[in-house]
């Protein structure tokens, strides 16, 4: 996944804050002596990230928009995703919806006089993700034995997958359809209907420690001294119809999946935090790096 964060921390590095004179700047965070919270700064974030929402819907000089973000190749493996050997690749996966985040909370507050540092908080979600695939893909299992193939499948197919008996089998669809024949650790899985997944409240609490550095040959800067991310995930909503053209299998797997990413995500939510803390840290030190104040 570290494709889709990579694109977007593109996009928050091309944002750009409206220069601010050095000595009103400096006088207005001052302030922050005599209060707990820091409006100035909390504005000053706010903005960056309505930048970044605008960046996603209308792109800009550097980049198109990417919301709907479509990402022509994406490889997984077993460290990427909870399946021991598991090796995926994929085509043309849509993700849609990027730039309808929702900030609940949002807070500057001094922990420093001395030192200058302050503690943002973070609090935001997505309320739905939207995501599909709309080419083609390739999966091998864990012993390298190639299950489906991109010579197996028509151009320009979606994909959907299922996990099954310790193994991940692809559905190939065709315009938000699929049509699948698949044998796999002595299950044959087959049928053809609709494939869309829906991501439901995705959510990201932020926590980070920034130190204020004033100089004569810099100005004003902003430092990112420590990050920590939790993510959480409310629901998982597949809607595949067809799998073994009854009705009933496919409520079966639809409920499995439902269960399973939420609980996947819920078991390996240390791994989780620990990638997106390192991949934010690198983001916003790249946006203080570039702001101009």
């Amino acid at each position: 996944m570290r494709a889709v964060w990579i694109l977007i921390a593109t996009a928050v590095a091309t944002t750009v804050a409206v220069p601010v004179n050095e000595i009103s700047l400096a006088e207005k965070i001052a302030i922050a002596g005599d209060h707990t919270r820091n409006s100035f700064l909390e504005e000053l974030l706010l903005g960056l990230i309505e930048d970044l929402r605008h960046v996603l819907l209308n792109g800009n000089d550097d980049l198109p928009p990417l919301d709907p973000l479509v990402i022509e190749q994406l490889s997984l493996s077993d460290e990427d995703i909870p399946v021991p050997g598991a090796q995926i690749e994929l085509s043309g996966v849509k993700v849609s919806n990027l730039a309808s985040f929702v900030i609940d909370d949002l807070s500057v507050s001094l922990t420093s006089v001395l030192l200058q540092r302050f503690r943002i908080q973070i609090d935001g979600r997505i309320p739905f993700l939207d995501i599909d695939a709309v080419y083609d893909a390739s999966l091998e299992d864990s012993s390298g034995k190639q299950l489906l193939s991109r010579e197996d499948t028509p151009d320009n197919h979606p994909l959907a997958a299922v996990y099954l008996h310790n193994c991940f089998c692809l559905c190939l669809v065709k315009n938000d359809r699929y049509d699948i024949n698949v044998s796999a650790m002595g299950i044959n899985l087959f049928g053809a209907g609709d494939a869309k997944i829906k991501v439901i409240n995705p959510a990201l609490k932020i926590d980070m420690l920034v130190s204020l550095r004033v100089s004569i040959s810099q100005g004003v800067s902003l430092v990112l001294l420590e990050t920590e991310a939790k993510f959480n995930l409310e629901a998982f909503q597949p809607e595949i119809t067809g799998i073994f053209n009854d009705d009933g299998a496919s409520a079966f797997i639809n409920d499995f999946l439902a269960h399973f990413v939420p609980s996947a995500a819920q078991a390996y939510e240390n791994e989780i935090n620990e990638f997106l803390s390192e991949t934010i840290h690198d983001i916003v030190s790249d946006v203080f790096d570039n702001l101009d104040l």
